[in-house]
């Protein structure tokens, strides 16, 4: 892949004007992205030989977009076969005092409140959580919507696994109205939510790299907590107080999909967190 040349492409196909300076690159196996000085703009340019991951992401840019701030697109779209997405570059840094994660918290409440709705739980289409496809058949049960579209396939992938803890997962989805509600409020969710995705801007919190669909908020404030440190002021700021053990139940449910998720994607090293994560569901 000619990573330069394709984001050279879709900056001509979105009539973004030359002349064009490239910086800041980083590469992995299957993606590309770096910095761009264009005429009198900055972007971030992303490629993957998946364009449906990028045209994915760029349609949970938009969906955000209408309650919390994120980059905005340039330019999504398949050039030579690649996924190309162009978003503006903004300098971010995370939240480094209580008053900047009150704000984000704010933020994060404000995208649950005012994106509730009746309707059930999903999206209108399929998406990806990292390089996993992430099923999004609305559901009119939060319970049943969980276990089939997000504990069942990634349980199916997991091959792996030892057969103990595929009895206990099996256990748990078998079960998970001890753990889950069956109605909660459906918000628009991040999906994807923890610090490497989230950043301060100018004092604004921004949110990218999402994998929305609607669903029970507390998704996302239990990866938060998964993937990190998070203060008490972040949740006394979201919700008025630290979550409950109730809460906390359903969070390690929530937390069982993206572990094995990152069993999936990376391998082994997730097993025993895995494990430890579904006896302590089982356990409580």
């Amino acid at each position: 892949m000619d990573a330069l040349r394709l984001v050279e492409n879709a900056l001509k196909t979105a009539e973004i004007p030359a002349p064009y300076v490239f910086h800041q690159e980083a590469r992995g196996d299957t993606a590309f992205s770096c910095k761009v000085a264009a005429k009198g703009l900055n972007l971030f340019a992303k490629c993957h030989k998946n364009a449906d991951i990028l045209m994915s992401e760029a349609d949970g840019l938009s969906a955000l977009s209408a309650y919390v701030r994120v980059p905005h697109v340039e330019f999504v779209g398949e050039i030579e076969g690649y996924g190309v997405l162009l978003m503006e570059w903004l300098p971010m840094r995370r939240p480094a005092n209580e008053i900047e994660w009150c704000s984000l918290a704010d933020h994060l409440a404000g995208l649950h409140v005012h994106s509730c709705q009746e309707g059930g739980f999903g999206f209108p289409a399929d998406n990806y959580i990292g390089g996993s496809v992430q099923r999004n058949r609305v559901c009119h049960s939060w319970r049943q919507f969980f276990v089939e579209q997000r504990l069942a396939p990634q349980l199916g992938m997991a091959k792996a696994l030892p057969a103990k803890v595929k009895r206990d997962i099996e256990r748990v989805m078998g079960g998970v109205e001890a753990w889950l509600p069956e109605q909660p409020c459906s918000a628009l969710l991040h999906g994807d939510f923890w610090s490497g995705n989230l950043g301060l801007h100018a004092g604004e919190p921004i949110f990218y790299d999402p994998a929305c669909y609607y669903g029970d908020p507390q998704v996302d404030l239990a990866m938060m907590a998964l993937f990190g440190h998070v203060p008490d002021c972040f949740y006394h700021a979201y919700q008025g107080a630290l979550p409950d053990s109730g809460q906390r139940s359903a969070w390690r449910v929530y937390d069982l999909y993206h572990l094995l998720n990152h069993f999936n994607l990376f391998g082994a090293g997730y097993a025993g967190d895995v494990a430890r994560v579904t006896e302590q569901i089982l356990r409580h």
